[in-house]
């Protein structure tokens, strides 16, 4: 204190308990003044406004799944009213570039959260671990190495990796009934063939497709002269 000065802080022309020091912490909004006295004579300040913003909230919940196959996602949402509110969603501690909205459709593993803003204050939204699962890469080989065969011959092919995964094969007509081996062998044309991988997770994916063409044997006669 200044010597022979004694104060008295108000807030809304309230004395406020215990506030009688030269300085004052104030955390509560509204008007502030402070009253001097020395002796029998005093002076009062004048009035300090002191405006709170609230910290906007910031919850996000998962809109399904959190853990899923590869070439999926999941919606993440503000669980608040938008309001005049600003976001950014980080993956980690990293902002997602153009990640400025309300929700997100989460498509990578990690750990998602939000930064809400109201323009002067800004909090941290809790975190949602997403998880990915690979899906199998899967392609197909020509045993024979050809697929233009003649009528009579048979190509075989087979799905690579060959172990680890069950398949199903179909073609442009649709699934092949009973192909679920990670061979198949065709004798007649056909369009489109692939394979479907799946894993231990029940992730699946497509292969590349071949097309198999079968040629009719020329027609041979022999005549005598």
């Amino acid at each position: 204190n200044i010597t022979g000065f004694s104060y008295q802080w108000y807030l809304n022309n309230s004395p406020i308990p215990g506030a009688t020091g030269l300085a004052y912490n104030a955390s509560s909004a509204g008007n502030y003044s402070v009253t001097a006295t020395s002796g029998i004579c005093s002076a009062t300040s004048g009035v300090a406004t002191l405006t709170v913003l609230p910290i906007p909230t910031a919850v996000i919940t998962a809109n399904g799944p959190t853990t899923f196959c590869q070439q999926s996602s999941v919606w993440l949402l503000y669980n608040a009213p938008p309001l005049s509110s600003s976001f950014q969603w980080m993956l980690g501690r990293i902002p997602i570039n153009g990640a400025a909205y309300s929700t997100y459709n989460a498509a990578a593993s990690g750990n998602y959260t939000l930064v809400v803003s109201n323009g002067a204050c800004s909090s941290t939204s809790n975190a949602i671990s997403v998880n990915v699962i690979p899906a199998p890469n899967v392609t197909i080989a020509s045993i024979s190495g050809q697929t233009s065969i003649c009528a009579g011959d048979t190509v075989h092919l087979i799905a690579s990796p060959s172990s680890g995964l069950t398949y199903q094969w179909s073609d442009i007509a649709g699934i092949i009934v009973g192909a679920t081996n990670a061979t198949y062998s065709r004798y007649t044309s056909g369009l489109y063939i692939s394979v479907q991988a799946t894993n231990s997770n029940n992730c699946s994916a497509y292969s590349n497709t071949i097309d198999v063409d079968v040629n009719p044997l020329p027609g041979t006669t022999i005549s005598t002269v």
